[in-house]
């Protein structure tokens, strides 16, 4: 699991949906069943008193250890050249690497050079049509400017109902900004304002330019909007724990007046605030 965090929260708090949590930011976890799982993430910032959480239903397949692999890698940059060791296990007999750039390679232990400093992820999968293993690792990957003249894109952002407030974080000598706010409009201000539509996730792109180095960069980021201004509805809810009964809490928005709830076991709820065992765990 993988988050990349637009602002420096405080602290976070994984629940994994089997039982099992973790304060890391991008942590792995490993389930010891198959079947399916509610997971949650809850970001803190003690500073602005914030706190939100997202949640997201995962399904977790048959575990056969003997076809098991797992994939993994690490790296050493030399300037703007990065040597990939391949650190993978199981049994797999096809690499493929995604080095964030456009480009791609078969190779076991590659060798790549960046043409542009900047953040890469970088994605390795490997996978074994014999045996049916199939796994992915992905990392963050800097490359330095190593004559300082570079420039890199980056920005935060604050929401405000259906507002954001973009900051731009880039660095150097910016000169030009072009915003792309993921809904058809756009900007060439610093710090832009947008206000959507509707609520939804959209794909936010800022490109920087540097017209006396010719240097450009890109950053993207999603970003949510709760569609709950104009008498608009959206569904949400929390939950814990107690023993072997998840109680939960309707968070939704809006002029609600019927409920549905499907628990993922075969059992149903229309009231507000239902409770139900939890799944036996193997």
């Amino acid at each position: 699991m993988k988050t990349t965090p637009s602002v420096l929260f405080s602290f976070v708090k994984w629940l994994f949906g089997d039982g099992d949590s973790s304060n890391v930011w991008a942590p792995s976890h490993q389930y010891h069943a198959a079947g399916n799982f509610d997971v949650s993430l809850t970001v803190f910032d003690t500073v602005a008193k914030c706190q939100k959480t997202f949640y997201n239903y995962i399904y977790v397949d048959v575990i056969d250890t003997g076809t098991l692999c797992k994939a993994n890698f690490n790296f050493f940059i030399d300037k703007d050249t990065v040597f990939f060791n391949n650190s993978s296990f199981g049994s797999f007999t096809q690499t493929v690497w995604n080095f964030g750039d456009g480009n791609f390679s078969n190779d076991f232990n590659p060798v790549h050079f960046y043409q542009n400093p900047g953040y890469y992820f970088v994605n390795l999968t490997i996978s074994d049509s014999a045996s049916g293993c199939y796994d992915y690792y992905e990392k963050d990957v800097f490359i330095k400017d190593p004559i300082g003249t570079g420039c890199f894109a980056s920005f935060g952002f604050n929401l405000e109902g259906n507002t954001v407030h973009f900051n731009d974080q880039s660095s150097m000598n910016i000169t030009h900004w072009n915003w792309d706010f993921g809904d058809g409009t756009y900007s060439n201000l610093k710090h832009p304002d947008h206000t959507y539509a509707t609520g939804g996730y959209y794909y936010v792109n800022l490109n920087v330019l540097d017209s006396v180095s010719g240097c450009s960069n890109n950053f993207f980021n999603n970003i949510f909007i709760e569609d709950s201004a104009s008498g608009g509805c959206f569904a949400k809810f929390s939950f814990f724990t107690d023993s072997n009964v998840v109680n939960f809490s309707d968070q939704s928005g809006g002029n609600i007046t019927n409920w549905y709830w499907d628990f993922g076991d075969g059992k149903f709820a229309n009231v507000k605030t239902p409770c139900t065992p939890t799944r036996p765990r193997a």
